[in-house]
């Protein structure tokens, strides 16, 4: 029986769903979701951009295939935002950073989107059936964004079914930018491997890319990041690897200019991305070879150094002299094991002592890093860490001196070894202290004894400024032993306390309200400080025991809101009159959540916790459901201006909106008025289809729901100036121009036709300005179908408005069916390239571009 079914289902598939007519005809029926009440048909969706971003492939490469009219700019969710196309490099909120690219993640080019859904033939049609905006005048600049997104696929498809002749210099754009496939499609076409001067001056790309990168990390004021640090060594990996094992290049004669072309810091990398330079390392080792030797010869000098003390500069070179070189072989790299858990560690939590081989590796890699920017601290790490040996830690110190390095990455507190004074440098919620030490108790012990020891003296300075670094530090890593040892050894002990001034006990206070509280990340945690050390102190305990509660709300604490009410009932309580959430920015949704979880402890406070009332409040649909849910029933609440809350309101809780509970905005009201009408409308239609017996009834009907459009068209402000601030402007994008809907074009055209008004007229001619920014040519069509086609000559300004956006297709349909006697001047652009090539290129005789100028810093 079911595989009966699976046959049958086979069967439905090859015989209905593959018969191209057939399954064009059941698209044509379909509404693509609860963007509007009535239906939304795949055959009115023109915009490329609406597809791909709401999963709708297969329609996408439906309609390019059969060649219909499409909007190759997207429509924003901001209806007054320029375009983001779906062939340009950058558009708002929908970006992926790669490459030092900013590129659009459903561009239609995106390799990742084109590998699941698309194929060859779907760029073969894409190109042929658009190719305004793809070939001819802009085949240069397809090109380059194929490059840019590494799309080989579309590539091949631009030079094998286009006979596109690809050029040298595109390749070396898609080596530089990583886009590494393209590259190796280019790499077989031209032949490069045949050229022994190509492949040198590909060597000397990735130098210059070496050289770049280390001048612009060693340059720079600000620390890098663990992460953008591992990311740039993977980069470098990634290139020396695709010339190696993919193109498969001989190795240059010359020697590599930089000898440490990594600039890492070892300890912070992964074991896996330290082993694959490793065997890269290996596999040049003959690019190295002056280096080594000069090296092991003890004769290395440092080249472009900025270092002006001649002293130092020898003591530093000797620090590098001192340690041979001795590379491995390749092989014996390949048969160290390692397990997978260690390989996607860092090496800074992996104990070189208990394994031999990633110490090894460690020490391989160590002489090619960068040697003004990460040797020194590199060599230390290994030196401290597990030799003991702090001999060059004085280089490092001075190397920072010297400014050659910019930050300090390497202290002694990170092994547990104390000195009073890196206490003072250390800043609040500083994770530095014990970073190398984490799991060597004895050590942090000794360390916090030796600090207790001090803060004890009665001669030490700024005691309560390191307490309170000290306690912002083991909270932020909710170190309950040694934030117990602080208060118990210092902040509840009388000897102490008694040494200590008013001034610097009040410090204490303050720090505690603001910062310790706000730093809890644990019950255990808030237990702890509340319990020692508040609870203890009388003073404080008034203090704070009427505001613990916004303390913890304002600092997103939510893990500890249900805690504190059942174990400290009596102060959560005696808090909520002091809570403000409406005119406290940046409260996450876990806050409301336990607040109208809660609502009934609340409610008489209620004008201060409304949600409703928060302005800038942002909510997924089904936060603002959850929400609603919870809101008392005699509150009201609103849908904040957003469109997917809205067709929730309406789809469920409609009789809301009636009796006015869900509160909404002029625009929102005019929309639902709209709908209900509209919707009225259809049936009013329906009915009479179906039924023809009560005529009058239906008249009537007809008639008042008529009436109603028209005082509801009347009461609206067309006004040409506030057109586009009104209400039926944005009933026109939302439904009309997105969607393709006409019924209330429809009603417009009636209106004009049978009163002969003129503010009717004004409201089409501004319905067809806005038709010209989104681009619906065929909602263009539709209305002149039904004037005489001189009523809509275009103005100036919608010629200009077309080409800025972009819409090549739209303004060609009507410069050729206008025919303006005078040029049409086009003043600006919005940088689209590909419109201003194509119209270059065709030489159109109705416009005139020669105030056009490409501005190249937009995108």
């Amino acid at each position: 029986m079911q595989n009966s079914l699976v046959n049958n289902d086979n069967l439905f598939y090859n015989k209905i769903w593959k018969n191209i007519v057939i399954r064009n005809k059941i698209i044509k029926y379909i509404s693509i979701g609860n963007n509007r009440f009535g239906i939304i048909k795949f055959e009115k969706v023109i915009s490329a951009l609406f597809l791909i971003e709401n999963g709708y492939f297969q329609q996408l490469k439906d309609k390019i295939k059969n060649s219909e009219y499409l909007v190759l700019n997207g429509i924003g969710n901001d209806k007054n935002e320029w375009p983001h196309s779906v062939y340009c490099k950058s558009s708002n909120n929908t970006t992926i950073y790669s490459k030092n690219l900013l590129l659009n993640k459903n561009c239609i080019f995106n390799k990742e989107k084109a590998a699941i859904h698309w194929d060859l033939n779907f760029y073969i049609d894409l190109f042929k059936n658009y190719s305004s905006y793809y070939l001819k005048s802009n085949i240069q600049e397809t090109e380059n964004l194929l490059i840019d997104y590494d799309n080989e696929l579309a590539l091949k498809v631009l030079h094998e079914n286009f006979n596109h002749k690809l050029q040298i210099e595109l390749f070396f754009k898609s080596f530089i930018i990583g886009s590494y496939e393209c590259a190796f499609y280019l790499f077989n076409q031209l032949k490069i491997i045949k050229s022994n001067s190509l492949i040198i001056k590909i060597w000397n790309l990735l130098y210059q890319d070496i050289e770049n990168s280390i001048e612009l990390n060693s340059s720079s004021s600000t620390s890098i990041s663990i992460q953008d640090s591992e990311n740039e060594h993977l980069r470098i990996n990634e290139k020396f690897n695709f010339l190696l094992n993919k193109l498969k290049l001989p190795l240059p004669n010359n020697q590599i200019p930089t000898p440490y072309i990594f600039n890492i810091k070892i300890y912070q990398s992964k074991l896996s991305t330290v082993l694959e330079s490793v065997k890269i390392i290996i596999k040049i080792k003959s690019l190295f070879n002056k280096f080594i030797k000069s090296v092991n010869d003890k004769s290395y000098k440092l080249k472009n150094t900025t270092i002006n003390n001649l002293t130092f500069l020898k003591e530093f070179e000797k620090v590098i002299n001192n340690f041979e070189i001795n590379l491995l072989e390749l092989n014996e790299i390949e048969n160290m094991k390692f397990s997978k858990n260690d390989l996607l560690k860092n090496i800074m939590d992996i104990n070189l002592n208990e394994n031999e081989n990633v110490l090894k590796i460690y020490n391989l890699l160590l002489p090619f890093t960068n040697h003004f920017n990460c040797y020194l601290e590199n060599l230390n790490y290994i030196n401290i860490k597990y030799k003991n040996d702090y001999q060059y830690y004085s280089t490092l110190l001075l190397l920072i001196e010297n400014s050659t390095i910019k930050t300090k990455s390497i202290n002694l507190k990170m092994f547990g070894q104390y000195q009073f004074h890196d206490l003072l440098e250390m800043g609040h919620s500083d994770d530095s202290l014990f970073k190398f030490c984490k799991n060597d108790e004895i050590v942090k012990i000794n360390y916090i004894n030796n600090v207790l020891v001090d803060l004890k003296s009665q001669n030490q300075p700024n005691s309560i400024l390191i307490i309170e670094k000290l306690m912002s530090s083991f909270i932020n890593e909710n170190n309950l032993q040694f934030s117990r040892l602080i208060i118990n050894q210092l902040l509840n002990n009388d000897d102490y306390l008694n040494v200590v001034s008013l001034m610097d006990k009040e410090t204490i206070r303050l720090r505690l309200k603001r910062i310790f509280i706000s730093m809890v990340k644990s019950i255990e945690m808030f237990d702890l400080l509340y319990k020692e050390i508040i609870i203890n102190d009388q003073e404080l305990n008034q203090q704070l025991s009427n505001s613990i509660l916004k303390i913890l709300i304002n600092n997103n604490k939510s893990i500890i809101f249900e805690h504190f009410k059942k174990n400290y009932s009596l102060e959560y309580y005696s808090s909520i009159e002091q809570l403000d959430l409406v005119n406290n920015g940046g409260v996450s949704f876990d806050v409301y959540k336990f607040v109208y979880d809660n609502i009934d402890d609340f409610i008489s406070n209620y004008s201060m916790i409304n949600v409703w009332s928060v302005s800038n409040l942002t909510l997924s649909i089904d936060q603002f459901i959850y929400l609603i849910q919870r809101t008392p029933k005699n509150k009201n609440y609103h849908c904040f201006n957003n469109v997917l809350f809205f067709n929730y309101i309406v789809l469920n809780l409609p009789n809301d909106i009636e009796i006015g509970k869900c509160q909404l905005d002029t625009f929102n009201k005019d929309l639902f008025n709209y709908f209900k009408i509209i919707i009225n409308n259809n049936n009013n239609n329906n009915n009479n289809n179906n039924n023809n017996n009560n005529n009058n009834n239906n008249n009537n009907n007809n008639n008042n729901n008529q009436n109603e459009l028209i005082e509801f068209i009347d009461k609206l402000n067309v006004q040409y100036y506030v057109f586009k601030n009104s209400s039926i402007y944005k009933i026109v994008q939302y439904d009309c121009l997105r969607y393709g809907n006409t019924e209330l074009i429809d009603l417009i055209i009636v209106l004009y036709k049978r009163f002969e008004n003129s503010k009717y007229w004004d409201l089409l001619r501004n319905i067809v300005s806005s038709i010209c920014e989104i681009g619906q040519l065929n909602l263009f069509k539709y209305i002149i179908s039904n004037f005489n086609q001189d009523s809509f000559i275009l103005e100036n300004e919608e010629y200009n408005t077309l080409f800025r956006m972009g819409h090549i297709e739209f303004l060609e349909y009507s410069l050729n069916l206008f025919k303006p006697i005078e040029k049409i001047k086009i003043h600006y652009f919005n940088n689209n390239i590909f419109c201003l090539n194509h119209f270059k290129y065709s030489k159109n005789k109705y416009l005139d571009l020669s105030n056009l100028k490409l501005n190249k810093n937009k995108s």
